[in-house]
């Protein structure tokens, strides 16, 4: 490639303030993007948001195909033009945010008001502003400044890892609209880093001092709206209910509830007739409502825990110890203390949780999440707490933390649970005594799905440790709203069984499955028309029905496992004349996560197809006088090139994120370390293109074998390193990535360099390319990985990178034939 030499006046454009102003909108750009997960997370559901922000990040792609439609905005001063769009991406951050606070949208209402349709195209349009601002802003760059565009995306990449760290601090210190108007101020701050006329910076300084005011004062007008068919609404329009205290962090918001409605006790027995102890409402993101129980320090008080079906492995195990993992508001702790467990380890992942129960309702739920003699109170995901020790418990015990849940949506089709694979009920398994057992009780929520997944992992699980017959193990009773499923490390023995049959006798249970349950004994007291779940887990349990079942069944609930972690991802293409049946004949139910993915997948595609295709109608407006320049078939290899480099480096970082969510402990944490390494070393990468002008063609060639190579030793170099401290983790998947960023930063300036010899003005039309393209396979990382898993989309990354070496070898090739063609 040819050299190229800068110029003195090329040097003083690019003063440091045109890249800290960058580094700040990247910044900004990216904070506001992981904001707003957060926020629709809360106010609407988590699919809505991913589902918002998904499209609203094609504003990037059309502000590509913006400028080449309209070229001549590049031809005036950069930086004013910098400064320009830096401003207007400060105003639609809090503009987009104000109008959609106040837009009636609610996914639910769509089943009767068909209006929700084109306020979703409204929210679209809305917050694609901020993203189209930053685009143009980095596209502005890269096309002005293409003799420094390794520096330029340097502060681009690098003000991402940045606004990506912020994220996981700010949530602390501020909530909601604040967080929005602080991305706001950081495009001011950008605009005044564009700005070297100093007077000009100076009335700017009102503009930073109002947003600091709204940052402070944070007025009713910039607080979330939450929909008023979350639980958390739901509870406070309860007469008499009050808001008590709401926290955030860097992944969730949480919420204390006074309330009448406030009734906890999954599945309690119609037996039991006294009235529970006094509970206090806790939920997570406006949802997922469950209560914090008075309890006085007397086991004897609790005895309504007795009634509960997930006492049930206290009366077929022993007690001693036991392993709690995401217990909430802290039901099945105080459901050990009353059976007698002497020991009792509790695993929750959400540190705000345990926090806000000590400060607010310590002395009130009896100190339990305190750690004292007989607990002891661990903040972490419980699969990699418990591949970290070796200790084995005699009951490991998990309900399902949500008492509006019979009237769930059960929306979480796009959410990856490590804890609900093959892999993750082994590692359960191993850590039971002999005769310990693994309880989870569930809500019941039609048409059976989840119980059925559960069972399918239960089984799978037992064939991969070598139990002989694995239906052996397992019990399963139902309660009028709840299930519980029930694995035990040794096949279940006759006490066993004749102690389950006098659990559900005595508490009117109905008993689904144990070895050797006959149809006569299920649904005797909570009655549906025909015996539903004894017929569909019999037909789970017995080895000749098996596969049938699982082939002919409307949902897909075979096992899932670590390379495709989506427990609740239920979606058969194949099924879906039968499911919409089944459903009434109303297509309102499919609006789930799951069946999300597609329906978003082919927006993108859409969108994509007309922001690349409209520049087309430029370059042919533009005759065959201005095509001299270039010809078609390498500008088409050259924008074919950034497309590839754009999936490649999507499914690369998505893949590689899900593969450090066990080893960090928490998506969260994973998510920030993974991007932080990533975007940082990548920044450094492109800035390091600048000054060595590697051959591109070598770069890709070797990082598509390192990408492979990851795919074989990342699962070793985690498993040697799991024991270390999550500090000592984090900085160790920081080192090992590094080498990937830094030659995946080296593409994308590469290639501008090259395209700037066939066409600079084509630079807009590959940014958008590689916008679009990034997009795309985002959601379409997620298809293939839940069809065929993470290792294959990783791998499919590599290969789509060579595919991209073979483009930029080509046009290459075809440039250094030229030139030694010409005189």
């Amino acid at each position: 490639m040819t050299e190229m030499i800068e110029t003195r006046e090329e040097r003083q454009e690019t003063s440091p303030g045109l890249y800290a102003g960058i580094f700040l909108l990247s910044s900004g750009s990216l904070l506001f993007e992981i904001s707003l997960t957060r926020i629709f997370s809360v106010s609407l559901w988590y699919h809505f948001a991913f589902m918002v922000v998904s499209i609203a990040l094609l504003g990037i792609g059309a502000s590509g195909t913006f400028l080449m439609l309209f070229p001549r905005i590049l031809r005036g001063e950069p930086r004013k033009l910098l400064f320009i769009i830096s401003l207007l991406f400060s105003l639609a951050c809090l503009g987009s945010y104000l109008i959609a606070n106040r837009v009636p949208f609610d996914p639910i209402k769509i089943a009767w008001d068909y209006r929700q349709l084109l306020l979703i195209l409204l929210y679209y349009g809305l917050f694609s502003l901020p993203f189209f601002c930053s685009g143009m802003c980095i596209a502005a760059a890269f096309s002005r400044y293409t003799h420094r565009v390794g520096s330029v995306y340097f502060a681009d990449l690098t003000g991402a890892g940045t606004g990506c760290l912020a994220s996981l601090v700010i949530f602390y210190i501020a909530k909601d609209g604040q967080v929005v108007t602080a991305s706001a101020l950081l495009g001011i701050l950008a605009a005044l880093c564009f700005l070297s006329n100093n007077k000009k910076r100076l009335a700017l300084i009102p503009l930073i001092i109002l947003l600091g005011l709204l940052i402070w004062l944070n007025p009713e007008g910039m607080r979330i709206r939450i929909s008023p068919y979350k639980g958390l609404t739901t509870a406070l329009k309860y007469p008499d209910s009050r808001l008590v205290k709401t926290e955030w962090n860097s992944f969730s918001r949480v919420d204390l509830i006074e309330s009448p409605l406030i009734r906890f006790a999954p599945g309690l027995s119609l037996s039991y007739q006294e009235p529970l102890p006094s509970q206090v409402g806790i939920c997570t993101d406006g949802d997922n409502l469950s209560a914090i129980t008075r309890f006085d320090g007397n086991p004897a008080g609790l005895r309504f825990t007795s009634f509960l079906p997930s006492s049930l492995p206290f009366y077929l195990s022993q007690k001693d110890e036991v392993f709690i993992f995401e217990p909430g508001g802290g039901l099945d702790i105080l459901t050990a203390l009353h059976h007698g467990a002497k020991r009792i380890r509790v695993a929750e992942m959400n540190p705000l949780v345990v926090g806000m129960i000590n400060k607010y309702y310590g002395e009130f739920s009896g100190n339990i999440y305190h750690n004292k003699s007989g607990i002891e109170v661990v903040i972490a995901e419980p699969r990699s707490y418990l591949r970290g020790s070796e200790e084995k418990f005699d009951i490991i015990l998990h309900t399902t933390p949500n008492l509006l849940g019979a009237a769930s949506t059960g929306i979480y089709g796009l959410i990856e649970d490590y804890r609900f694979t093959r892999e993750g009920m082994v590692d359960f398994y191993r850590h039971l005594k002999p005769e310990g057992a693994l309880c989870f009780t569930l809500y019941l929520l039609p048409p059976p799905r989840i119980e059925l997944r559960l069972v399918s992992l239960f089984l799978a699980a037992l064939k991969e440790v070598g139990a002989a017959h694995p239906q052996n193990h397992i019990a399963v009773l139902r309660s009028w709203g709840t299930i519980t499923l029930l694995l035990k490390h040794n096949p279940l023995g006759e006490e066993d069984i004749f102690r389950l049959r006098e659990f559900a006798r005595e508490r009117r249970f109905d008993l689904v499955y144990y070895p050797g349950i006959t149809q006569g004994e299920a649904n005797i007291y909570n009655r549906f028309p025909q015996p539903l779940y004894y017929n569909l887990v019999t037909q789970i349990m017995e080895p000749q029905t098996r596969e049938e079942f699982y082939r002919d069944y409307p949902f897909n609930v075979t096992p899932t496992s670590d390379e495709r972690p989506f427990f609740y991802h239920f979606f058969r293409l194949s099924k879906l004349p039968q499911l919409y049946q089944i459903m009434g004949e109303k297509w309102q139910p499919f609006l789930q996560g799951d069946y999300l993915v597609p329906i978003i997948f082919l927006q993108a595609l859409a969108a994509s197809i007309i922001f690349i295709a409209l520049p087309t109608l430029f370059v042919a407006k533009r005759g065959k006088k201005k095509m001299k320049e270039t010809s078609r078939w390498p500008a088409f290899l050259s924008l074919s090139y950034f497309f590839f480099i754009g999936v490649g480096f999507m499914f690369v970082e998505i893949s590689i994120i899900q593969k450090f969510i066990l080893f960090l402990g928490h998506p969260a944490y994973a998510i920030a370390t993974v991007l932080l390494a990533i975007l940082v070393s990548s920044g450094i990468g492109a800035f390091l293109s600048d000054r060595f002008l590697p051959s591109l063609k070598w770069v890709i060639a070797v990082l598509a074998g390192l990408i492979l190579l990851y795919m074989v030793i990342l699962p070793r170099v985690q498993g040697a390193l799991l024991g270390w401290s999550m500090p000592l983790r984090q900085v160790s998947a920081v080192v090992v990535l590094f080498p990937l960023g830094v030659l995946m930063g080296m593409c994308l300036p590469g290639g501008l360099r090259l395209l700037k010899q066939i066409a600079q003005s084509y630079i807009p039309w590959a940014w958008c390319v590689n916008g679009c393209a990034s997009v795309m396979s985002s959601v379409g990382a997620i298809i293939i990985a839940s069809a065929v898993g993470f290792s294959w989309v990783i791998g499919i990354g590599g290969m789509v990178y060579m595919i991209g070496w073979g483009c930029f070898f080509a046009v290459e090739r075809g440039l250094a034939r030229k030139t030694k063609l010409s005189p």
